[in-house]
């Protein structure tokens, strides 16, 4: 795939039609000003966001379009992210937060077409004195239109974790489906977790689901592991690999691939 920087600080960017890698450096972008980038119709865009951003940043998902947004969170990212997809558009949206900051981030998107459909897959990890909140919400605005969710943390030392996720399913929305996942591994006492799921429901003829936990380590696990020759921070170690680590599967770039795979290795 060739590389395409599409960095711009306009309101608005005509995002290519075709099947291109593309990188949204914030570190040139004047991050007070908002962002709008316009995935026109019958396209296939992929997009990774990194870098210092507080903009708030639209993406407009056409007619029989797919989106895939990875966001590796190794700076100070904290936007308000909105999408808005018309009938048939697609967006994946994964997030792999492994950075010690405090962290703020909204994401909203509106299915106003039919059969759009759109998903949201984060692996987070707090620690020290971090305070993180991800606020997600799915707005189903029209008929057969399909949400999926899925939020994994884990919290350690004195840190906060939040996951907030609703989803709206509207009046008239028939055939909507909406899934919602949400879990939260406390590995100290002093940490504070939180996972609240949300389904907002105005419609009989949908289906809708929603599961969330949040609670210590499993002792047993540990306990095991243990047994087997491992002292107790490696055992705590391949847990929190093998609950963050799939996050990787929905990355793209294999540089960015590696990089998720080593400051798992290195910063756990």
């Amino acid at each position: 795939m060739n590389k395409k920087d599409i960095t711009n600080s306009l309101k608005s960017v005509n995002v290519l039609e075709e099947k291109t890698l593309n990188y949204i450096d914030f570190t040139k972008v004047d991050s007070s000003v908002p962002l709008s980038f316009d995935i026109v119709e019958n396209s296939f865009v992929y997009l990774s966001l990194r870098g210092n951003c507080s903009s708030d940043i639209t993406f407009n998902v056409k007619e029989n379009s797919t989106l895939i947004l990875n966001i590796l969170f190794d700076t100070q990212i904290n936007s308000k992210v909105k999408f808005a997809l018309d009938d048939n558009a697609t967006i994946n949206v994964s997030g792999c937060d492994l950075m010690s900051s405090n962290r703020d981030f909204h994401l909203t998107c509106d299915l106003n077409g039919i059969n759009s459909k759109g998903e949201f897959h984060l692996a987070c990890l707090s620690s020290a004195n971090d305070n993180k909140v991800f606020d997600v919400n799915f707005n189903h605005l029209n008929i057969n239109t399909v949400s999926i969710m899925e939020n994994y943390g884990i919290s350690k030392d004195h840190s906060s974790l939040s996951f907030v996720g609703n989803s709206f399913i509207q009046r008239g929305s028939k055939k909507a489906n909406a899934r919602q996942i949400t879990k939260i591994v406390a590995f100290d006492e002093g940490v504070k977790v939180k996972a609240s799921p949300i389904l907002s429901i105005d419609e009989n003829d949908v289906i809708a689901s929603h599961g969330a936990s949040e609670g210590q380590v499993n002792q047993d696990h540990i306990f095991y592991l243990m047994s087997r020759g491992l002292s107790e921070e490696e055992a705590k170690k391949i847990i929190i690999l093998g609950y963050l680590s799939p996050i990787i599967n929905y990355f793209i770039d294999d540089d960015m691939k590696q990089e998720i795979s080593s400051h798992l290795d290195r910063g756990i």
